[in-house]
């Protein structure tokens, strides 16, 4: 079966995640996960409702990515709202389809993380204080880059869907990394269950810290 992992490379987080394949017919998907902050610095890791006691890649080794149901990503007074000092640097909350068990609280070797399949490009990049910064662009780049990466072939058809403060969107490019509040992917099921046909290929969640009234008056 054909599995899209859909990567978004966006914001202020800068998540780096690479899609790979195997030189023979066998493709197995999975996610490499790269900071370059140190782990005091690296955002909190929640999978399945559970904190991470490593913060960062590390904690990631032990999931398959054919096994994600959905990744929220929280950053600011979202992820500081919801988790306190512990959201200082960001949140990662990853949902699993059965729950994982065995790998919470274990010193993984950060070196066996490999996620190289559907979730790419996201990393938080804090500064010496935690605080999370904007990932430099030159100024010809978008602010907000968003890739989806088909590992065997490229199908222009299997692309996801984004849907921006509750609205569908076909182009988030101008959309200001400033002003995202979250990012909430919804991959397989999860998406085909909320948004139909129309998010088989993935969901990409996003809202804004635009405050509701305006965001009605936009539309």
């Amino acid at each position: 079966m054909r599995r899209i992992l859909t990567i978004v490379m966006a914001l202020g987080l800068a998540y780096s995640v690479k899609a790979q394949t195997k030189p023979d017919s066998i493709k197995t998907p999975s996610i490499t996960l790269r900071g370059t902050a140190t782990s005091a610095t690296e955002p909190l890791i929640v999978i399945d409702g559970n904190k991470q006691y490593q913060r960062g890649t590390a904690s990631i080794a032990g999931v398959d990515p054919n096994n994600i149901e959905s990744i929220n990503i929280l950053k600011d007074a979202a992820s500081t709202t919801k988790y306190g000092p512990d959201g200082f640097a960001g949140v990662i909350e990853i949902k699993t389809k059965n729950g994982l068990a065995g790998i919470y609280n274990k010193n993984i070797d950060s070196n066996s993380v490999g996620l190289k399949g559907k979730i790419t490009g996201l990393s938080f990049r804090p500064n010496a204080t935690g605080v999370i910064r904007n990932y430099k662009r030159k100024d010809s780049d978008p602010k907000v880059i968003i890739r989806n990466l088909l590992q065997k072939d490229s199908d222009p058809k299997a692309n996801p869907i984004y849907v921006v403060d509750g609205k569908q969107v076909d182009d988030i490019g101008t959309l200001d990394p400033n002003t995202i509040e979250s990012i909430n992917i919804l991959k397989d099921a999860a998406g085909k269950s909320q948004y139909g046909e129309s998010g088989a290929n993935g969901v990409v969640i996003i809202t804004t810290k635009v405050p509701k009234k305006e965001v009605q008056k936009k539309n």
